[in-house]
């Protein structure tokens, strides 16, 4: 039993169903601020492959997830910046009654410039896409 300590793989299926809310406040139309909340529902089939070569299948089993977005950013046509950070919480749980929690995140940092094009935003104006003039 010792030499399945070391495990080298995991395959892992997941199937469900997410649901969530999205909320974008805009200031001045230059300034935003996003924030977003999903939660999902479903189940996973884990297998696992050991050092010794021998594989283990877990049944199909209950999963969640949680996934927050917030995001906080400026556009004034030409120039824009922001900032994105995005968490994600599992839980899932198998017939042995063992339960796995893990969470991960990740931040994210842009800046842009767009380059002027003539009659670029002409079909955007029309159909109402955009509001300003570059």
């Amino acid at each position: 039993m010792e030499n399945r300590c070391r495990q080298l793989l995991t395959s892992k299926d997941s199937n469900g169903l997410n649901v969530g809310y999205i909320y974008t406040l805009v200031l001045k139309k230059r300034v935003y601020a996003t924030v977003s909340l999903v939660q999902g529902l479903g189940m996973d089939k884990s297998t696992f492959v050991y050092a010794d070569g021998t594989t283990s299948d877990r049944k199909v089993h209950f999963a969640s997830k949680q996934q927050i977005r917030v995001a906080l950013g400026f556009d004034n046509g030409r120039f824009f910046a922001g900032t994105m950070g995005m968490f994600d919480f599992y839980y899932f749980n198998s017939e042995s009654d063992a339960t796995i929690d893990y969470a991960m995140g990740k931040g994210r940092l842009y800046v842009g410039y767009r380059f002027h094009r003539k009659n670029s935003n002409k079909t955007l104006r029309k159909l109402n896409l955009i509001d300003y003039r570059l």
